[in-house]
């Protein structure tokens, strides 16, 4: 099946590993461990077999969606083959990329026809509303100064999730700021992607080829990813004869600072134009004033 969807697949394969019991207690119900460069050692995907009673079944396919294949495995794996990179570029872990590659893989589970049983399409939005609650946490106990058991509350009253996992995870997040935002950042940042692909290339978008190249130069700020998928964009228009047209609203694939950077220069354009017009406008005022006092002063003296 994974053909169907990406053109370059990892050579490392993966396994899967029970949980070590030493830290099961406090680690969420499944978790992925990378391998090498070198691939001695496969990646591993932990199912956490503690207190199983208070780890639903239902979950598992989301789960292993996003921590396995296509998810953490392939993206990690992938990047870890990656061939003439430099050392920080194949260890590269940027949080918002890595995370949200996951969370866009959960998403790819219902194309790939996954999720046909009501229970288990019951834990992919189950995921999603622990996804949506724990950006309110996140905000809550880092900006708004919530307790722990405010945040402990929001996803009893919010989520299907048991109170073990519940407070497993609402422990990472008062240790981990902004973790939280980052996974639902990277996952917005590539389905906006993947629309503006399928949105501009029409017939001749490809999906295979998106993922390759969303996963072709290893995690990444979202904002380098962009322009990434964005000279794709302009390159299967050019190779099929219909060159990209010009548009006003490339600006906004631009880097935050550099837009910031615009406006600024922008803004202090038009201070300088309004001080140049105020200075013209009151530099006749005051010969005016001049010439009437000239006159005073020449009959005083």
């Amino acid at each position: 099946m994974l053909p169907t969807y990406f053109g370059k697949l990892p050579r490392c394969p993966f396994k899967v590993d029970e949980a070590p019991a030493a830290q099961a207690p406090s680690e969420p119900s499944g978790f992925y461990i990378q391998p090498d460069p070198q691939c001695s050692h496969p990646g591993v995907y932990y199912i956490n077999t503690y207190d199983l009673p208070s780890r639903p079944i239902y979950g598992v396919y989301s789960l292993s969606l996003h921590e396995s294949v296509p998810g953490h495995h392939l993206q990690i794996a992938i990047q870890a083959e990656l061939q003439d990179f430099p050392a920080f570029r194949v260890n590269g872990d940027w949080t918002a990329f890595i995370e949200g590659w996951a969370l866009y893989s959960e998403s790819l589970g219902e194309s790939m026809g996954l999720y046909t049983d009501p229970n288990v399409d019951f834990g992919r939005l189950d995921d999603e509303m622990l996804r949506a609650g724990r950006l309110v946490v996140d905000t809550g106990i880092h900006a708004l100064g919530w307790t722990r058991q405010q945040a402990i509350d929001l996803l009893v009253n919010n989520t299907a999730l048991s109170l073990l996992e519940i407070t497993s995870e609402v422990d990472r997040y008062i240790s981990w700021p902004g973790q939280a935002l980052a996974y639902k950042s990277g996952q917005m940042k590539i389905l906006d992607l993947k629309r503006r692909s399928m949105s501009a290339l029409g017939d001749f978008y490809d999906e295979r080829d998106f993922h390759d190249v969303v996963l072709g130069q290893g995690s990444l700020p979202l904002q380098i990813l962009d322009a990434n998928v964005q000279h794709w964009i302009d390159s299967v228009l050019a190779s099929n004869g219909n060159p990209p047209a010009p548009s006003s609203e490339h600006h906004t694939h631009l880097p935050l600072a550099s837009r910031k950077q615009s406006q600024s220069q922008s803004q202090s354009q038009s201070q300088s134009q309004s001080q140049s017009q105020s200075q013209s406008q009151s530099r006749p005022q005051r010969r005016r004033f001049v010439d009437k006092v000239a006159p005073v002063r020449s009959a005083l003296e």
